[in-house]
């Protein structure tokens, strides 16, 4: 189930997206509560951009109040026109995704331009994946998606440093470089960046930009698959089914990770892989080794990315 290389980099920036929606903070970096998103509203509401922004990312959260996408582009929209550089990026994934407003790539782009612009390491990323897909009628172009990324990455953007890595390792807008992709996978892995984690797994598990390792590709893929992240799921699976590295052939384990992989799988194509995967192993497995499997997928919950 390795990812196309076309929608590789689309399927990193929607990881992306999701990771920028933890807990809503202020901009001290603390926690929005119960006691302080009064303050932060009355804030929001004298025209503060930055308790504008906070509380956009407390709506979209759904932090201390009600999830409520319409309310949280409300407040991006008003401290992205005050000029702040996060809630343009969060406006213009808003936008992107149809959430809380009208699917608008063209509009995407313009607040994502904007909060690049002033070198917001979430919109440079952003910006980067639209030329590199061609999204909102840019023309596609991989060297300045490659120029954006990278100032990303310099940043330490943790989504930015996993695209820098997979735009070396498919050799977009740059010669193919396995060892510097995984430089930058590994540099996101000590973010947790799942993403990351998952792919450094694979160099290990392929020998590319790195020595052939079962044992540290498990390693990672464990860490990737803590959090939900299907690919990690699946191969972690597949590991127990093969007996690679250092596990010994477990097929009821397998299929507790292929089935978390599969409900987690959202591509056709991709999950025809997964449940090829899931059935070969089920075919070893007596009734009863199943059904303790499946309610151990049942159980099981993500741990956070932190």
């Amino acid at each position: 189930m390795r990812l196309h290389n076309s929608r590789l980099l689309i399927t990193l920036l929607m990881a992306a997206f999701a990771s920028s929606s933890g807990f809503a903070e202020d901009v001290n970096g603390n926690a929005v509560t119960n006691t302080n998103i009064v303050q932060i509203r009355h804030l929001a509401e004298q025209g503060d951009a930055d308790a504008q922004y906070t509380l956009g990312k407390a709506y979209q959260n759904g932090s201390t109040v009600p999830q409520n996408y319409s309310e949280a582009v409300k407040w991006y929209r008003s401290a992205a026109n005050l000029g702040n550089s996060d809630a343009q990026a969060s406006l213009g994934a808003m936008c992107h995704r149809g959430k809380g407003t009208e699917q608008d790539d063209t509009e995407a782009i313009k607040w994502w331009r904007q909060s690049a612009e002033q070198g917001n390491a979430f919109g440079e990323l952003s910006l980067g994946e639209a030329y590199h897909a061609g999204w909102g009628g840019l023309a596609k172009d991989d060297t300045k998606a490659f120029a954006l990324i990278s100032q990303s990455a310099r940043q330490g953007n943790d989504s930015a440093e996993t695209a820098l890595g997979a735009i070396y390792e498919h050799g977009y807008a740059v010669p193919t470089n396995s060892v510097e992709a995984v430089k930058w996978w590994r540099k996101a892995a000590t973010k947790n960046n799942p993403v990351a984690l998952c792919y450094l797994g694979i160099a290990y598990h392929e020998g590319r930009g790195v020595s052939t390792n079962d044992v540290e590709a498990i390693k990672w893929w464990k860490k990737s698959a803590d959090q939900g992240y299907p690919q990690g799921l699946y191969y972690l699976g597949l590991a127990y089914s093969a007996g690679w590295g250092n596990l010994r052939k477990d097929h009821a384990q397998a299929y507790v990770w292929l089935t978390l992989a599969a409900n987690r799988t959202k591509r056709d194509d991709e999950k025809a892989g997964v449940l090829q995967a899931l059935s070969a192993d089920r075919a070893l497995m007596t009734k009863g080794q199943i059904e303790e499997a499946e309610r151990l997928a049942k159980q099981w919950t993500p741990k956070s990315h932190m």
